[in-house]
C-alpha cells in the first residue's frame, strides 16, 4: 500500500489495497496540498483515484480502468498530474492488445470530480504519450512522445523508442513538437507559455544527423534534418572513400528525411555518411558491428 506522510505534523496515513493483486502507483498532490490524486489498480488496468487528508484511507474513482474481454484491450490510466489551479487532471489512457502486443497512449483530461472526461491527443499509431504536464496558465500540456520506427507500437519497443517532447494546447488541437533529437523525456514547466506561442519544430541552421540506435548491430532509424527545403543526396562511403551505398537522391521537404539505415552487406567497421544539398553538406561517422 502507499504510506502519506503529512510534513507538518509527522503523521502518517495508509491507502489500503483491495487486493495482494492489486497496487498503487504515480501519487501526485495539488499545489494547495489538499487534494491527492493516484493510480490504483490491477496490472495494466490501474483507474484513477482522487483523494483529500480528510478521507486518508480512501477516494473516489474519477476514470475507471478495465479489461474489455471481447477485444482483449486493457485500458489502463498512467502519469496523472493536477493543473495548476488544481480544477483538472491531466493523464495518459494506455491501451494494450492482448493478441497483438500493440500499445496505443494518449492524453486526456478530466475535471477533479470525474466529469467532462475529453481526449487532448489522438497519436499515430508508431507513437504513444507519456508524463504530461501543465503549463502555469494551465492553457497548454507539454508530454513525452515515444515514436517506434515501425508502423505501431509494442511492448518490446518501448526501450528502444525515440522520445522527444511535445506541447498541445489543454483544450486539444495541434500538437507542437519541442525536441527532435528523440532523446528527451518528462518535461516540467519552470515558467509560463503564452497560447500565441508558434508551436513548431525549431529549424535547424546547419544539417543534422542523429542515428538510433548506434552503433549499428542489426538496423538504426537514421533522422536528417535540413535547414532548407530542396534536393539532397545521401551516400555511405567507407574508410576508403569508397561509395558503399546510395541512400537516396531527391527532395527533401518539411525539413525532415527518415530512413531505415540495414546492416545488410556492411561488413563490421566504421563508415561515413555524407549529406549534401546547395551549398551545405555534413558528414556523420558510424560504426557497424555484428
Amino acid at each position: 500500500s502507499s504510506i502519506l506522510v503529512d510534513i507538518g505534523t509527522q503523521s502518517t496515513h495508509s491507502i489500503g489495497l483491495p487486493n495482494s493483486y492489486a497496487s498503487i502507483a504515480e501519487p501526485t498532490v495539488t499545489r494547495d496540498e489538499r487534494s491527492l490524486a493516484y493510480c490504483m489498480g490491477y496490472p495494466l488496468m490501474n483507474s484513477l483515484y482522487v483523494t483529500t487528508p480528510s478521507r486518508p484511507s480512501g477516494g473516489d474513482v474519477i476514470v475507471q480502468g478495465n479489461f474489455d474481454t471481447q477485444t482483449g484491450l486493457y485500458y489502463n490510466v498512467m502519469a496523472p498530474t493536477w493543473s495548476q489551479d488544481g480544477s483538472l487532471l491531466a493523464f495518459v489512457l494506455g491501451v494494450f492488445n492482448l493478441n497483438t502486443f500493440e500499445v496505443r497512449g494518449d492524453v486526456f483530461v478530466v475535471n477533479r470530480n470525474g466529469t467532462g472526461l475529453r481526449r487532448v491527443t489522438e497519436l499515430p499509431g508508431n507513437k504513444i504519450a507519456d508524463s504530461p504536464s501543465f503549463s502555469l496558465d494551465d492553457q497548454n500540456i507539454a508530454f513525452t512522445v515515444y515514436t517506434s520506427s515501425k508502423s505501431s507500437f509494442t511492448t518490446d519497443e518501448l526501450l528502444m523508442a525515440r522520445r522527444d517532447i511535445a506541447v498541445v494546447p489543454s483544450a486539444g488541437g495541434t500538437i507542437g513538437y519541442l525536441t527532435q533529437d528523440g532523446t528527451c523525456s518528462h518535461p516540467c514547466f519552470a515558467g509560463n507559455i503564452s497560447t500565441s506561442v508558434e508551436l513548431s519544430p525549431p529549424q535547424p541552421k546547419d544539417i543534422s544527423v542523429n542515428v538510433f540506435p548506434h552503433p549499428v548491430v542489426a538496423h538504426s532509424q537514421v533522422t536528417i534534418s535540413v535547414p532548407v527545403e530542396g534536393r539532397y543526396s545521401i551516400a555511405l562511403y567507407d574508410v576508403m572513400g569508397r561509395v558503399v551505398r546510395r541512400i537516396y537522391n531527391g527532395e527533401v521537404t518539411g525539413g525532415m528525411l527518415r530512413f531505415e539505415l540495414s546492416q545488410r552487406d556492411l561488413a563490421p567497421g566504421v563508415y561515413s555518411l555524407q549529406v549534401t544539398g546547395g551549398e551545405t553538406a555534413t558528414a556523420k561517422l558510424l560504426t557497424v558491428i555484428r
